[in-house]
């Protein structure tokens, strides 16, 4: 990505002000805060088991987003996605749906490479 490329400057402190601002409500605001510090994390140790702990906390979340007796996760707890850029694709009812899917398997790859557990065949998705 174009971003992977670039030097960030103050990463200590965009890892400092995420860890203390990360939000868990619904898939992309969680996996956002997951995000940078996976990104940051890669260029720095600074908080290194700060960010660890963050990533282990992070599983037991992103659980209870998953349906376990159909598979898959759902965008919000106990909801699909309803809309997606103002477009309805769901009822919103309680089960998985494909954004929260593809955002949280993301997530756990990410926290994966965080927690050195990358030996798998997997690859990071392009997005």
């Amino acid at each position: 990505s174009a971003i992977g490329e670039q030097t960030i400057l103050h990463v200590e402190k965009i890892i400092d002000e995420t860890l203390a601002h990360s939000s868990e409500e619904g898939a992309c605001c969680s996996m956002d805060a997951l995000y940078v510090l996976w990104f940051c994390s890669r260029r720095t140790l600074y908080r290194r088991s700060d960010i660890e702990n963050y990533a282990l906390h992070k599983i037991s979340e992103i659980k209870k987003y998953y349906h376990e007796d159909t598979g898959g996760f759902s965008f919000y707890l106990h909801r699909a996605n309803s809309r997606i850029y103002g477009a309805k694709v769901t009822r919103g009812k309680d089960e998985p749906d494909l954004h929260g899917t593809v955002l949280y398997v993301w997530g756990l790859i990410m926290i994966a490479e965080i927690l050195g557990l990358q030996n798998g065949n997997y690859h990071q998705p392009i997005t």
